[in-house]
């Protein structure tokens, strides 16, 4: 499970930056285009980009799914059939950082217990 987390704190890490974090799509560069996730020059993500982006960053697989497990179950989703939920979850209107940072805080606390 610490695979997971490190997958966790690494995706937060990226989405607390004051502009680290966007809607609509995956990521984003400095300018605001989208780009994907894995692109060096992405520097803003929502939620499933930040998570895609920290998989590859820690290069476990297996964590990465860990760490969307634990993400959906804070929510009440299933995985990996309602996985893709979260991007509707980032994506709606009145959604804010805040939350998102707080979803992930759980998600942690879930997997230290």
């Amino acid at each position: 499970m610490s695979m997971a987390i490190e997958v966790l704190q690494y995706a937060r890490t990226l989405l607390e930056r004051p502009d680290g974090w966007t809607q609509g799509v995956g990521a984003r560069d400095a300018s605001g285009e989208p780009v994907s996730p894995y692109d060096p020059r992405a520097c803003r993500f929502c939620l499933f980009g930040a998570l895609e982006r920290a998989g590859k960053v820690v290069g476990d697989r297996d964590a990465l799914h860990a760490a969307y497990a634990l993400v959906c179950a804070v929510l009440g989703f299933r995985f990996p059939s309602e996985s893709l939920f979260l991007i509707d979850w980032n994506d709606i209107p009145g959604r804010s950082q805040r939350d998102i940072l707080e979803l992930l805080d759980r998600a942690i606390a879930r997997a230290r217990s």
